[in-house]
Parts: structure tokens; sequence; C-alpha cells
């Protein structure tokens, strides 16, 4: 089982190792029995919206938001996430 506190502050990069930004804050969706996970939200504002807050019409989408189905493969304090799907929405 993933920890939220396993994936925050994790380095989010592409395949081809383009560097995304840190993991910042996610993204879920509630269910039956608790939440399942779909999304990351990475780079300076997902930050700023985790720290202040946000003022926008819509606080959960500040950052860039990366698609949990997105992710090929977890180590430690890194995220690889597919070239293909890197910035399409959860």
């Amino acid at each position: 089982m993933i920890r939220a506190s396993d994936l925050i502050g994790c380095v989010a990069r592409t395949q081809s190792g383009k560097r995304l930004g840190r993991v910042h804050d996610l993204r879920a969706h509630a269910i039956d029995d608790g939440w399942q996970l779909v999304g990351l939200v990475v780079g300076r504002g997902g930050m700023v919206a985790r720290l202040v807050g946000d003022a926008g019409p819509d606080p959960l989408v500040r950052g860039d938001v990366i698609p949990w189905r997105a992710v090929t493969a977890l180590g430690d304090g890194l995220v690889t996430v597919s070239d293909e799907t890197a910035h399409t929405p959860p």
C-alpha cells in the first residue's frame, strides 16, 4: 500500500528524464470504502496552492496534475511517468 507521505516531496520525471517538478499534493476520488488516487500535483503552482490556498474559482486545478495512470515506476524519492501522458487530465 502506498501512503500519501511516501509521494509528497518526490521528484517527478518522465521516462526520458525530463524533470516535471516535485509532488506537492495529491488528487483522489472517494470510493465506497476509502479513496482512489487519481493524480499527482507537481510544480510551483501546486506548491503555492498547498501553502497559501487558492482564491481562484477552482482550487483543485492549481499546478500541473499528472494522472496516476501515467505513473510507470516508483523509486526512492522518484516518481517516473510515461512521456505520452505526463500532462493529460486525470
